[in-house]
């Protein structure tokens, strides 16, 4: 696909992926200099060096976003020659697939298993089918939590930080049933009808373990077949699941990131 023809489509996808609401984030602090904030890779030397052990760094690499990244109201158009990664951090700015893919990336570049995650969300007892969310599910002392710091932004608690499944799931529904968190995930027709627990079992944690050893567009296709499995393409998100489709589809001509590891020999021992 020609390049210029992929950049509008991503941008389109972008500018609307993000629904959010500010509600004050105070908590665990830290001030990284300047010169080191423009790459992940000494975003993550540095917090790594003044945190001890995954969740005290988890925590501050949170707090960290959610107190130097500013949320974009506008459609965001400069990504020609950056990746959502580095993007944000050049720009400081971003939507809630810049606070989701950095807080991935700095998580996985300390040796923590973290995903972004993709689907829509519930404002106001109102399901929104015309714009995507973007969070993330992160592994911490073998148990795997739900995070978004989009929605902690600028906030005087952290209402989104470290959550089990069933908290999440009355605001967040991801596309992949499996970032449900939960052994009877809902189907997407049923969760329009308030259910929360599905009827057939999955085991979501064997099913994680096997996504880890993907890579990311083999992730995003099974993420869209599990989606669609689970009743995406219902007439309710016929919206959503056209344009997620055609995302998946077309991944082959963009990246989310595209950082260096090969330089952070330094990582976090799991406990």
């Amino acid at each position: 696909m020609h390049a210029k023809y992929w950049f509008r489509l991503s941008m389109i996808f972008i500018a609307t992926i993000c629904t959010s609401i500010f509600q004050p984030c105070l908590g665990k602090t830290i001030e990284i200099p300047e010169s080191l904030s423009k790459k992940p890779e000494d975003i993550t030397r540095y917090i790594l060096a003044h945190t001890n052990g995954e969740e005290e760094f988890v925590e501050t690499v949170y707090h960290w976003i959610c107190e130097n990244i500013r949320y974009s109201k506008v459609e965001i158009d400069s990504l020609t020659h950056l990746d959502l990664v580095h993007y944000v951090l050049a720009a400081k700015q971003g939507r809630c697939i810049h606070y989701s893919a950095l807080l991935t990336c700095v998580c996985n570049m300390a040796g923590i298993e973290a995903y972004s995650v993709l689907g829509y969300v519930k404002q106001s007892n109102s399901i929104e089918t015309t714009k995507d969310h973007a969070w993330n599910v992160i592994r911490l002392s073998n148990t795997y939590y739900l995070f978004d710091p989009t929605w902690d932004t600028e906030s005087v608690e952290l209402l989104y930080y470290k959550k089990q499944g069933d908290y999440f799931l009355e605001t967040h529904m991801p596309y992949d049933p499996m970032m449900q968190l939960s052994n009877y995930p809902v189907r997407h027709p049923q969760y329009f009808r308030g259910k929360r627990i599905g009827r057939q079992y999955f085991d979501f944690e064997s099913a994680l373990k096997e996504y880890s050893t993907l890579n990311q567009e083999e992730q995003l296709k099974l993420m869209l077949y599990r989606a669609e499995t689970y009743g995406i393409n219902s007439f309710r998100l016929g919206f959503l699941y056209i344009r997620l489709k055609h995302f998946v589809e077309d991944y082959s001509d963009y990246q989310f990131t595209s950082v260096d590891k090969s330089n952070l020999p330094v990582v976090i021992v799991r406990h």
